[in-house]
């Protein structure tokens, strides 16, 4: 799994904690690929939409371990 790593570090590592969500990559210009627990949380959607104002947001399901895993790992 590849990880944009200036990506991810716009967002809080304890809110992603929290909210279970984690900012992968780009998956060309306009569209990010973000690993979430739950896909109908909306937080993470406005969370998203403030950072990213223009991004589609394109959403895959992850366990908590496997988010977790990765904040632990890039944090």
């Amino acid at each position: 799994m590849q990880v944009d790593v200036q990506l991810m570090q716009r967002f809080d590592p304890e809110l992603m904690m929290q909210r279970l969500f984690f900012p992968l990559n780009w998956l060309d210009d306009r569209a990010v690929l973000v690993l979430v627990q739950d896909p109908h949380d909306l937080y993470i959607d406005e969370t998203l939409t403030e950072k990213l104002p223009t991004a589609e947001i394109v959403k895959v399901l992850g366990t908590e371990d496997d988010i977790t895993r990765l904040i632990d790992h890039y944090y």
